[in-house]
C-alpha cells in the first residue's frame, strides 16, 4: 500500500495505516461483514486479491506440494511398492530441508531422531573409528536413496505402522476404527415416508433459526411420533452457491447409520422452499450447548447440521474454509488444506469447552480467535477444575502439527478411546443405550417442545426458483 488511510468504526476514529500495512485479511478466509471502514487521508495506491482468488492460488499450492512429494516418494524404491493412499499419509509427515555444499547433515555419536530421504543432490558417509581418528569415507548416496533409518521406525510406527503392518490389512480405516458407518436399511425403512408431502405435514413448533432456514418439529398425519423438518429458501441457496453443499448434506445423512448422528428420512421441494426431515428416532430432544448437538429423551447426544460435512478419501485434503470460529484448527486458518485430524482438534476444543463452559480460544472478533488459536493450546491456562487426565487427553488432540493428534495415527480413534482419562468407562454400554446419561430432559409427550426457545414466524412468502437444480432432491 502507498500513501496513508484512517480506520473508521461506528464513526469513530480508531488509528491510520501507511505503506507496508494491511487490512480486509478476515475477507480472504470467508464472507462477513466489515468490522472497519477504510478512508483514504491521501492519494492511495493497493494492491488486493478477492477472496475466491486467495483461496484457489493456496489450494493449487497446496496440491502440487503434495502431489511433488507422493511423486518423489514413488521414485523411492523400497516405497515404490506401496500404494497412493499410504504416500498421501507419508507425504504429510515429510518436511523438506535445503543444506548447503560441506555442510554437515548428521554427526557420528550425535543422538537423532530424523530419517532422510534425498531429493537433490549428493552426500558423503563418512566414519571415525574413534574420536580422534580421521574420518573415513564410505560411500556416495544419490537422489532416491536414503540414511538415517534407524531412526525411522519409531516415528514411521507410531504415525503410519510398521512395516508389516502395511504389507496387510492391519492399516486399514476399519482396523483403526476410522471407518464410516454407512446406511444399510431397508428397502421397506427407505419407502416408509416416500409418499409424504407437504400437505401432510402439520408444523407444531419452530425449534431454531439459522443464517440458510428454520427447523421446524413436525407430525405427519396418523403418526404419533413427531420429526424435524429443517426448511431452505431455494432463491437464497442459489444466491448463496451453497447447492453442492445442500446436496452433500442430504446424501451424507442418507449414508450415515449411527445411533448418535440424526438420520435422513425424507425430502422434498415445494414452491419456494424444500426441506428434510432427520428422524431422531426417539420422540424428543432437547438443544444442548454446545450447537449442532442434541440431547434424546434419555440424555443421549445427536449430532446434527452437515451442511459442511464432507467425505474425502483416504490420505486426500479439502481446502474449503467453514467452522465456528473457536472451533477451527490451525491448518484450516493457514490454507494449508485438511482433513480428519481437524475433526480431532475440534474434539478437544469441545471436551474443553464442555468440562470449563466455554472453549479455550476466544476473541473479540474472528480474527483475533484465529491469532489466538494459531499461538497454540501451550499458550493456554487451564482451569484448576479440569483434571490432569483431560488437561493431558486436551493437549494430546489440539497438538498444532496434525499428524501428531491423537487419533490420527496408526491406532485411530482406539487411541483416544484407550487414553487414561477414558479409564473404566463403559463404551459397550454408550452403543447400546444401556448407561444412565447425566442429563436426562424432561419431556412430556412426543409432541412437547417446551425445552426450546421461542422464535417468531417467518411470513414471508419466497420466490420460487426455476433454475431446476433440486429436481432430484
Amino acid at each position: 500500500m502507498e500513501g496513508k488511510v484512517k480506520v473508521l468504526k461506528e464513526g469513530e476514529e480508531k488509528g491510520n495505516m501507511g505503506p507496508g500495512k494491511v487490512f480486509g485479511e478476515l475477507a480472504i478466509l470467508y464472507k462477513c461483514p466489515r468490522t472497519a471502514s477504510v478512508k483514504a487521508e491521501s492519494d492511495v495506491k493497493v494492491w488486493s486479491i478477492d477472496r475466491q482468488t486467495f483461496q484457489t492460488i493456496m489450494m493449487k499450492t497446496g496440491m502440487l506440494k503434495q502431489q511433488e512429494h507422493i511423486e518423489f516418494l514413488k521414485s523411492v524404491p523400497w516405497l515404490a511398492k506401496y500404494g497412493e493412499d499410504l504416500l498421501c499419509k507419508v507425504a504429510d509427515v515429510i518436511e523438506e530441508a535445503f543444506y548447503d555444499e560441506g555442510e554437515y547433515i548428521i554427526r557420528q555419536g550425535a543422538r537423532g531422531d530424523t530419517f532422510f530421504i534425498i531429493k537433490k543432490g549428493e552426500v558423503e558417509v563418512t566414519q571415525r573409528a574413534n574420536v580422534h581418528a580421521e574420518p573415513n569415507f564410505i560411500r556416495t548416496l544419490k537422489k532416491g536413496e536414503y540414511f538415517g533409518e534407524k531412526n525411522l521406525m519409531g516415528p514411521f510406527e507410531a504415525y503410519i505402522g510398521s512395516l508389516d503392518d502395511l504389507k496387510t490389512d492391519k492399516y486399514s480405516d476399519k482396523a483403526r476404527g476410522v471407518e464410516p458407518q454407512t446406511a444399510s436399511r431397508t428397502k421397506e425403512e427407505q419407502n416408509e415416508f416416500a409418499s409424504v408431502s407437504l400437505k401432510d405435514i402439520s408444523i407444531l413448533k419452530t425449534l431454531g433459526v439459522g443464517g440458510f432456514g428454520r427447523v421446524e418439529l413436525v407430525q405427519v398425519a396418523n403418526e404419533k411420533k413427531t420429526f424435524a423438518l429443517k426448511t431452505l429458501k431455494k432463491h437464497h441457496i442459489v444466491e448463496t452457491r451453497q447447492q453442492d453443499h445442500i446436496n452433500s448434506e442430504k446424501k451424507i445423512m442418507m449414508e450415515a447409520n449411527c445411533p448418535f448422528i440424526v438420520s435422513h428420512v425424507h425430502s422434498g421441494a415445494g414452491p419456494g422452499i424444500f426441506g428434510w426431515g432427520p428422524n431422531f428416532d426417539l420422540s424428543c430432544f432437547h438443544t444442548f450447548q454446545p450447537e449442532n448437538l442434541l440431547l434424546d429423551e434419555k440424555g443421549y447426544c445427536k449430532l446434527v447440521d452437515f451442511g459442511f460435512a464432507k467425505r474425502i478419501g483416504y490420505g486426500r485434503k479439502t481446502w474449503t474454509f467453514c467452522g465456528t470460529p473457536e472451533y477451527v484448527a490451525p491448518e484450516i486458518i493457514l490454507n494449508k488444506g485438511h482433513d480428519l485430524s481437524a475433526d480431532y482438534w475440534s474434539l478437544g476444543i469441545l471436551m474443553y469447552e464442555l468440562l470449563t463452559g466455554s472453549p479455550p480460544f476466544t476473541g473479540s472478533d474472528p480474527m483475533k480467535t484465529y491469532n489466538i488459536i494459531l499461538k497454540g493450546i501451550d499458550m493456554i491456562e487451564f482451569p484448576r477444575k479440569i483434571t490432569r487426565n483431560a488437561h493431558g487427553l486436551i493437549k494430546k488432540l489440539c497438538r498444532d502439527n496434525p499428524i501428531e493428534r491423537l487419533g490420527y495415527q496408526k491406532g485411530g480413534l482406539k487411541d483416544i478411546k484407550k487414553n487414561k482419562w477414558f479409564d473404566g468407562f463403559n463404551w459397550d454400554g454408550l452403543k447400546q443405550r444401556i448407561l444412565k446419561a447425566p442429563i436426562v430432559p424432561k419431556i412430556k409427550s412426543p409432541t412437547d417442545a417446551s425445552n426450546f426457545d421461542d422464535y417468531p414466524p417467518d411470513d414471508e412468502i419466497p420466490p420460487d426458483d426455476t433454475t431446476g437444480w433440486d429436481r432430484e432432491f
